[in-house]
């Protein structure tokens, strides 16, 4: 099945990989970047266009006989102040999708989005780097999460993947198994994946229906 996906973000380091793996695998890809000479590749199913992702007609002229739409915006730079980026960038484009009819899309979050005392995660990671670290981040992620699943809600024929890693490194893509829970965090599963991974989980996800409207935390077998 050959897919026509959109990445934004794709200049970041995950975004980076999920172009590579949807060109891997043959799939058509539009970029939308905001410098076009962070990509330096070319390739006959790769587009690259610039433009604002804040707004939502220049992104619904992109996602124009689009079938997927993958968002690796985000930042991981701690701050004190109130992250709005997350939310700001997926208002822009839901409403987007649904000018230009897209129904598919995925999203990359974290581990801790949500707090769940059923379920959370090791001290350091919920008191120490969530607290104190990259809080208004997640919080921000948290609040993404709840508009895309509200929308699929109000609009049943979206269906969403919200994909939650662990930590993420620069490794190669493993051949290891993807561990994939509707969970906050998982606990069997080491504290880092490599965008390579993510990528591959990301792109098997769009290729099938199991993660359709779902939010499910991901790691690698130990």
């Amino acid at each position: 099945m050959t897919l026509k996906v959109v990445v934004l973000g794709a200049t970041g380091k995950t975004g980076s990989q999920v172009v590579d793996e949807a060109l891997i695998r043959g799939h058509h890809v539009v970029a939308i970047v905001r410098n076009p000479s962070k990509i330096t590749q070319k390739h006959a199913n790769l587009k690259v266009v610039s433009g604002n992702v804040m707004s939502a007609e220049f992104l619904a002229q992109q996602f124009q006989e689009q079938d997927v739409v993958i968002s690796c915006i985000g930042t991981n730079t701690p701050t004190l102040f109130k992250v709005t980026l997350y939310t700001d960038t997926m208002r822009s484009i839901l409403e987007a999708m649904r000018t230009a009819g897209v129904k598919r899309l995925a999203t990359v979050t974290a581990w801790g989005t949500k707090y769940d005392p059923k379920d959370h995660g090791p001290f350091w990671m919920e008191w120490l780097l969530n607290t104190f670290l990259i809080g208004r981040i997640l919080t921000n992620m948290s609040e993404m999460e709840d508009m895309i699943m509200a929308c699929a809600q109000q609009n049943d024929d979206i269906k969403y993947t919200v994909v939650r890693p662990p930590g993420l490194k620069d490794a190669p893509m493993t051949d290891k198994l993807i561990i994939a829970e509707e969970r906050n965090v998982l606990h069997q599963t080491p504290y880092f994946i490599s965008r390579a991974d993510v990528a591959r989980f990301i792109l098997d996800s769009l290729e099938g229906d199991q993660w359709h409207n779902k939010a499910v935390a991901i790691g690698t077998e130990s």
